[in-house]
């Protein structure tokens, strides 16, 4: 006689399993197997101390009520020191002391959060009933028991909804005078259950992903040998107008900068911003002169190059445990950001006063917004369809454009497209050297790195500096006659077509081929993947759209019913 034993089977997910010496214990014609599963408590459910400032005790009478002591600007003595990162340094190190000695850190109890603050007595009740009912029923079998068991179940959900919604709705209500409060208890109250918490990945997951991405982008990237003509050449009629030394301003200037900021602060603020402004009177006459030393010694403070970066899920409902759903969200030190709205305003004056800013490009200008653009390209749609024309709109994609930009064509363009020279340039030379970045993830912090290439994200200055990237761009479509419009990384182009012909279609392929290599020849990578291709115009047309292709090198895009731009 032959007989199978199937044994049971065991999954486990993100356990640590140490098995025993002797884990097999034969049990009559069975084996029992012995194993240890390692599961370690969460820190944030752990009764204990932890080493916490408390921010309660951080208020402008405490701050007011100590005396700061920052060096007198106006001594003869003092203003010989004009290093940029000695000075940073020691407003860093006198704000921390101020805040050590008005909340310092002390090891505060964290206690086990409740995770139905609505359950009441009542509800608990409800659930007592609802239990004893149902051990009738499992006990006696009796469909008598079995409605009674129904019927509580049901009286417990409704009560259970209703208080869940009371407590949500006078959680909103005591919130509804304080904007931060209440959208972080409305992100709360809707949050997916499914969040990060859940996720295995830990921050040096992200910091290596992300920081090996560019440098994937890159290699990707072969140089065109297709463009013929030298587009930098072609230089815009006010660059010859020399930017090169940045205007010292006064103390009621950058107060106003510092007023109309958003008062933001993240880990590397050594004092949170709304604390800045409130010794704003103490403070700024020094953070003046950091400041006006940085402009005029062409030296950006080294402290301030750092980032912390967050990841967050791009979309709800993404896989948590894949490093690609998450987009990274830099956050900056709240005075570096002072410092770039200086800068910014000063260069949007140059480009403005010599009429070197890209006339359709609509990010990051006053006047200039998505409203604008969209108005402006549905008008000369809806132009060449009431000419009878029928218009082929392109949604070109570039991948990860902010990363991948190269700081020495971007100095050399900033000097030779744009005019910038002197201690201007020597200040955005050293505001792109030497950053550096560091990933927080679910209290978890990983080591620094050093970046490289591209623009500075979450900063005022990147998307201005990508912007003047992109220049000679328009220079390339202008010599292929092709309408566009760009706003930021996003690039459309719209142009009127007769479907069918093909010297026109011919035309079109040949400017998307020198978009694609001058794109290259500056380390931007196009995606012919996501580029969406979509034909406008009038009914009688649309039968000789269907079929429609254009073709980018060896890549093919198919035209598509709709797009979103």
């Amino acid at each position: 006689m032959f007989t199978a034993f199937y044994p049971d089977l065991v999954l486990g997910y993100g356990m640590n399993v140490s098995m025993t010496e002797n884990c097999v214990l034969p049990i009559l014609d069975h084996s029992a197997i012995l194993f240890d599963i390692l599961i370690p408590k969460s820190p944030a459910y752990e009764r204990g101390k932890l080493p916490l400032r408390s921010s309660r005790y951080i208020s402008p009478e405490a701050l007011l009520g100590v005396k700061l002591h920052l060096p007198d600007v106006l001594d003869p003595i003092f203003t010989k020191e004009l290093c940029v990162d000695t000075l940073t340094a020691n407003l860093n190190n006198t704000l921390l002391e101020l805040l050590d000695s008005v909340a310092p850190v002390k090891k505060l109890k964290c206690q086990k959060r409740n995770p139905m603050p609505w359950l009441n007595e009542e509800l608990l009740n409800l659930r007592r009933i609802c239990r004893k009912a149902e051990r009738h029923w499992r006990s006696s079998r009796l469909e008598v028991f079995l409605q009674a068991w129904k019927d509580s179940l049901s009286s417990l959900q409704s009560a259970m909804s209703t208080a869940k919604a009371n407590y949500s709705s006078n959680l909103i209500m005591s919130h509804k005078h304080n904007s931060k409060l209440l959208f972080n208890t409305v992100s709360q109250l809707t949050e997916s259950k499914s969040t990060l918490c859940c996720s295995n990945l830990i921050a040096h997951d992200f910091l290596t992903f992300f920081r090996d991405r560019a440098e994937t982008l890159r290699n990707q990237i072969t140089p065109s040998s297709s463009c013929s003509l030298d587009y930098s050449a072609a230089l815009p009629a006010g660059a010859d107008r020399l930017f090169s030394d940045f205007k010292v301003i006064s103390l009621s200037e950058l107060t106003k900068v510092v007023k109309a900021a958003r008062c933001t602060t993240c880990s590397l603020d050594p004092l949170p911003a709304w604390a800045i402004m409130e010794l704003w009177s103490v403070s700024g006459p020094y953070i003046l002169f950091l400041l006006n030393t940085s402009l005029t010694t062409g030296a950006f403070p080294e402290c301030f190059k750092s980032a912390v970066v967050v990841p967050i899920l791009k979309k709800p409902g993404l896989d948590v445990d894949m490093v690609a759903n998450y987009r990274l969200i830099s956050h900056l030190s709240f005075l570096s950001k002072v410092f770039e709205k200086v800068v910014f305003k000063q260069l949007t004056e140059h480009l403005s006063t010599s009429n070197l800013f890209e006339p359709f490009q609509s990010a990051f200008r006053p006047n200039h917004s998505t409203e604008t653009a969209l108005v402006k390209e549905v008008n000369d749609l809806l132009v060449n369809a009431d000419n009878n024309r029928t218009s082929v709109l392109l949604l070109l994609d570039l991948s990860a454009a902010f990363d991948t930009v190269d700081h020495c064509i971007l100095l050399d363009r900033l000097e030779h497209f744009i005019g910038i020279t002197g201690n201007v340039l020597s200040w955005l030379r050293s505001y792109l050297s030497g950053r550096s970045q560091t990933v927080s993830f679910k209290n978890d912090l990983s080591e620094t790195c050093a970046v490289r290439h591209g623009v500075p994200q979450g900063s005022v200055l990147g998307p201005l500096l990508f912007s003047m990237y992109l220049l000679p761009l328009g220079v390339v479509l202008r010599s292929f006659n092709v309408t566009f419009h760009c706003y930021a990384d996003d690039l459309q182009l719209y142009v009127p077509l007769t479907i069918g012909n093909c010297a026109e279609v011919s035309k079109l392929e040949s400017c998307l081929s020198a978009i694609k290599g001058w794109l290259s020849d500056n380390f931007l990578l196009l995606n012919t993947d996501k580029t969406e291709l979509m034909v406008i115009g009038p009914h009688k047309f649309q039968h000789l759209s269907q079929n429609f292709i254009l073709r980018i090198d060896d890549s093919v895009i198919n035209c598509r019913d709709n797009v979103k731009n």
